[in-house]
């Protein structure tokens, strides 16, 4: 009698254990409003692949500022960079946004570059994380501890 009870008492615990959680959707009853987790834009440093300096901010950079501008999709001219007043050159990046493709210029005396960047997403709950950077078809990998700053090296 005790063996066809245990087997019945198995038996169900392993019907409940092997329900269809795999199905169910693990972002039911998560709320995303005013979700602020994901940025708006790709954050990157254009760096020296030699030394991993920062070649447009800080004191060895050797591209200006000025010289780095960005062309989104629906812009007909380049945007110079935005910069953070008060921010010190070792915290100021360059954002470039979310869109798809964003063409990256940047000039020095005697040679121009146009970088074609694109993006790949992470599905998340409530919107898309920014997972690589893929530049002229070549994906770059986050380096650093930021979550979101990609250091890009970038022969120059």
């Amino acid at each position: 009698m005790f063996r066809p009870l245990t087997f019945l008492l198995l038996l169900a615990v392993l019907i409940t254990a092997c329900n269809d959680d795999k199905l169910a959707d693990p972002c039911e009853g998560i709320s995303c409003e005013g979700d602020t987790l994901h940025p708006a834009f790709a954050m990157i440093r254009l760096m020296d692949p030699a030394n991993k300096q920062d070649l447009v901010y800080g004191p060895d950079a050797t591209i200006s500022p000025d010289s780095v501008k960005y062309k989104g999709p629906g812009d007909a001219t380049f945007i110079p960079i935005e910069q953070r007043p008060g921010w010190t050159p070792e915290r100021q990046i360059i954002e470039l946004p979310l869109q798809e493709p964003v063409y990256l210029y940047i000039g020095k005396p005697g040679k121009d570059t146009i970088i074609k960047v694109t993006y790949q997403f992470t599905k998340t709950c409530c919107s898309p994380l920014l997972s690589q950077v893929v530049l002229n078809d070549k994906t770059v990998i986050k380096l650093g501890a930021s979550t979101y700053v990609y250091r890009i090296p970038l022969d120059f």
